[in-house]
């Protein structure tokens, strides 16, 4: 237990993976026991003082942990150093592949994520596509260079058609029939890792609320649930891809209002038909009609 009012150390250190946690822990192993001196290697721009570091920093030390800890760094340093060597690979297949431009992306409009890759890929691949998709919304680095690992960044020579790559990602419905019936829509079960990453893009749109494709996902949440929503999404994503390098033009996202008028507008379209089959003319209510009216009224 802590005495009343002393600094434990997860306030000076919230999360061991900053600069002042790892300089600690780092530290530590070396059979450095001296709290002052762990504290010395705190980052200067940190929230707490020196001397409350080493406040918190002051307990017992048990050998047998800081072995496990010293394992512990060790199979830390030696996962990263493979993953260092991946990223090597994936950045030297990248070279290999024929630069349409010489541009440079755009700042990207969120924080990289902390699994992305240590080279800069988003340049990388801008020139060798001749335009940068990480823009289209939902879609980041990591996903676009798994899709195109499976798929290939030449699509038209293998997919004719954007129907033929949703397809072959296994994200079309399914069209199981018996005779004229139609058994089953559900899509193919597959093992493709373009259709997974998809899929996790398209979850983490549905969370997101300012993006037309969310809105789009959500709306179909509500009807169908949430995995076959989720399988739409990432349909409508490798769409845009495929649609983006046959054009040359990276799709925008609209934003959720402009799915909103899209369905309303079907609503509207849809009410005129049903009318129109029973000879009637739906007419639109002035304002001072909708003022008036009484809203207990059935």
């Amino acid at each position: 237990a802590s005495p009343a009012g002393a600094v434990l150390p997860d306030e000076v250190v919230p999360h061991i993976t900053v600069v002042t946690g790892w300089r600690i822990l780092r530290a530590s192993p070396d059979r450095q026991r001296d709290p002052a001196k762990l504290a010395a290697v705190r980052d200067a721009g940190g929230a707490k003082s020196e001397s409350q570091s080493t406040e918190a920093l002051t307990g017992h030390w048990r050998e047998e942990q800081l072995f496990v800890l010293e394992q512990t760094i060790r199979l830390w340093d030696f996962a990263q150093g493979l993953m260092r060597e991946c990223d090597g690979q994936i950045e030297a297949l990248l070279k290999t592949l024929p630069v349409k431009t010489e541009a440079t992306p755009r700042a990207p409009r969120s924080k990289p994520r902390k699994n992305q890759v240590t080279f800069d890929g988003r340049t990388l691949l801008h020139q060798r596509l001749g335009m940068d998709l990480t823009q289209i919304k939902g879609l980041d680095l990591l996903t676009l260079l798994t899709v195109f690992s499976e798929s290939g960044t030449d699509l038209s020579q293998r997919y004719p058609t954007d129907n033929h790559y949703v397809s072959w990602l296994g994200l079309a419905p399914g069209t199981k029939k018996s005779g004229h019936r139609v058994l089953s829509t559900r899509s193919r079960r597959t093992t493709n890792r373009a259709a997974t990453a998809l899929r996790l893009a398209g979850q983490s749109l549905l969370k997101s609320p300012n993006s037309e494709l969310g809105a789009f996902g959500r709306a179909l949440r509500s009807r169908i649930g949430a995995e076959k929503a989720i399988t739409a999404v990432a349909a409508k994503l490798a769409r845009r891809i495929y649609l983006s390098l046959q054009t040359g033009h990276v799709f925008e996202d609209r934003g959720a209002s402009y799915h909103d008028e899209q369905h309303q507008q079907r609503n509207l379209t849809s009410l005129r038909k049903r009318a129109r089959r029973r000879g009637m003319q739906l007419v639109p209510l002035s304002e001072d009609a909708i003022g008036s009216e009484n809203p207990h009224e059935h």
